[in-house]
């Protein structure tokens, strides 16, 4: 009886998977709870940018030259920058353009590109950090140089750099993703190459080399699964 209440005990207490344990943690987390929340209305607001126009009666690219004053600059007529019942934020300064409306739909912008540059950032990072923990000496040395020498590129400067010189049939929302995907992928790459070389010496991942899984095998199934939850988080972050 005693060894069944153990038993039935050690089932009770056993930790949870790492991904369930992460998850659960994560939840737990009431500054977690409510960044969600935030990140989720910018969202539903990005989505519903059209719903949001329509309801105010704008359009994003009206100009409005009787809301500014050219002989003051294009400064907004009215309080507060020409909020009233038809602009709920305001006009922009010498156009007169809705804000509330290049809001909205700005958003739908800005949360696409960083959702994507994250993404390939992620992608970039994990696989360059990897063939550096698990490529050999070489390997390693060429893909730390190449990490210092993006970390130090300033990414502000060459953005503005290249969105100044490059043709304008090229998307900027596109150029600039792919220059922060490109430039930005060393901190995820760190994380990787400094976790994947601290679990390689574990035993279990030992014990998966003797048994002949390959580089790339043991990377998929010992290692990409322990680095997870530092990953996502600075995904997060990003």
């Amino acid at each position: 009886m005693s060894e069944a209440l153990l038993t039935t005990r050690a089932g009770v207490d056993a930790p949870a998977p790492g991904g369930r344990l992460f998850w659960r943690r994560l939840r737990a987390q009431r500054a977690v709870t409510a960044a969600t929340a935030v990140f989720a209305l910018l969202v539903l607001v990005a989505l519903a940018a059209p719903l949001l126009t329509a309801l105010e009666g704008q359009d994003p690219n009206a100009f409005h030259p009787t809301l500014v004053d050219s002989a003051s600059g294009g400064v907004p007529i009215g309080s507060f920058g020409g909020i009233s019942g038809e602009h709920w934020l305001g006009v922009e300064p010498q156009t007169g353009r809705d804000l509330f409306a290049r809001i909205v739909y700005g958003a739908r912008v800005s949360l696409g590109v960083a959702f994507v540059a994250t993404l390939l950032q992620v992608a970039l990072g994990v696989g360059l950090g990897l063939f550096a923990a698990l490529g050999g000496r070489w390997a390693d040395q060429i893909v730390s140089r190449v990490t210092d020498v993006a970390a130090a590129l300033p990414m502000l400067v060459i953005t503005l750099g290249l969105l100044a010189v490059a043709p304008a049939s090229v998307p900027r929302p596109v150029l600039i993703t792919l220059i922060i995907a490109g430039l930005g992928w060393f901190g995820t790459s760190k994380i990787v190459r400094a976790g994947a070389l601290a679990l390689k010496t574990l035993d279990h991942v030992s014990a998966a080399r003797l048994s002949g899984w390959g580089t790339w095998a043991i990377a998929r199934r010992e290692l990409l699964p322990a680095l997870a939850a530092p990953v996502i988080t600075y995904a997060v972050l990003l």
